[in-house]
């Protein structure tokens, strides 16, 4: 994938000026070790793009997504059990308008559950990410 031309700006900035990761920070893809590399580039290992600049960090393992996403997970729960009210109310009235909230009211559930689903993919990878990197660092001690 080519690099804009502000990307290859940033890191021709780092390589002449040396700022390259001076700690120990991964790859969000595959648990990588960047240390030493320049602030934004691809990893060696996997090829995924990352950016190590705050506040636009890309690509980069983030310890605090490590978050269950549990306020999602209720949110669907009640939106699902108040969309139920509404499609059986909007059975029983027949009534154009209840219909209408009815729909509009499982389009939301529907929008938060993908939301949930997505998050919970990216927890799940964090936590995976995480095992892994601590191993990493086991096997180095």
């Amino acid at each position: 994938m080519p690099l804009s031309e502000r990307d290859r700006e940033e890191l021709a900035d780092d390589i002449i000026r040396d700022r390259r990761i001076s700690m120990s920070t991964y790859c969000g893809s595959c648990g990588y070790n960047l240390k030493t590399l320049p602030r934004s580039y691809h990893c060696p290992e996997c090829g995924s793009e990352y950016r190590a600049r705050p506040p636009l960090m890309k690509g980069i393992y983030l310890p605090h997504e490590n978050s269950p996403p549990f306020g999602e997970a209720i949110a669907v729960v009640v939106c699902v059990l108040g969309a139920g009210l509404l499609v059986v109310g909007a059975w029983n009235s027949k009534s154009t308008g209840y219909v209408a909230t009815a729909a509009i009211f499982v389009a939301i559930t529907l929008s938060i559950a993908v939301h949930v689903v997505v998050r919970t993919n990216r927890f799940l990878r964090t936590l995976r990410l995480g095992r892994q990197i601590a191993r990493q660092e086991e096997d180095l001690e």
